[in-house]
């Protein structure tokens, strides 16, 4: 039938996500803080610098690929088939994948995923939809953008059970 925000937002140009009817705010950013001076910002960063097209899709690949090599992995195989996702991987799949489908793209604010010395820092715009508890109990979720769900879910990053936060 034509374009949806969703559909530009996971897929579309730059330029089109941050049109004034479609997400203006839109800033995806991603910093690593490795450093050993206070003073010093971030070691590595990715966020729309015109060298790509910062779309969720692209986003979300650039920065699960770098995030993921900093990720101990051990030596296994399945057949001659070798696997490199431990539980850790499959952790921070998922929580970078609810922090792009659940945020307010409507709102001002930006996507910050930070990868520190002991972990990550993920944020977006917007409040979660279910209350804190029900957060922690499990199996509630109520989604922001299910059309951007439903396209992660389709890539295979998604299961749409609200089991995220046991995942994490």
């Amino acid at each position: 039938e034509g374009f949806t925000r969703a559909g530009i937002l996971m897929f579309g140009k730059y330029a089109s996500i941050t049109d004034r009817y479609c997400a203006p705010w839109y800033f995806p950013d991603y910093q690593e803080w490795f450093g050993k001076d206070e003073s010093q910002r971030w070691t590595d960063r990715i966020y729309p610098d015109s060298t790509w097209e910062p779309n969720l899709y692209q986003f979300f690949h650039r920065v699960y690929t770098q995030a993921a090599k900093s990720l101990p992995t051990k030596f296994a195989l399945k057949g001659i088939e070798r696997i490199d996702d431990t539980s850790a991987h499959v952790a921070l799949r998922e929580a970078l994948v609810n922090t792009l489908v659940h945020c307010n793209y409507a709102i001002r604010g930006n996507i910050l995923v930070k990868r520190i010395s002991n972990g990550f820092i993920m944020r977006n715009p917007g409040r979660m939809l279910v209350s804190v508890a029900d957060f922690y109990e499990g199996s509630h979720s109520t989604c922001r953008n299910p059309l951007i769900q439903n396209m992660f879910s389709l890539l295979g990053y998604g299961e749409h059970a609200g089991s995220g936060a046991d995942i994490i």
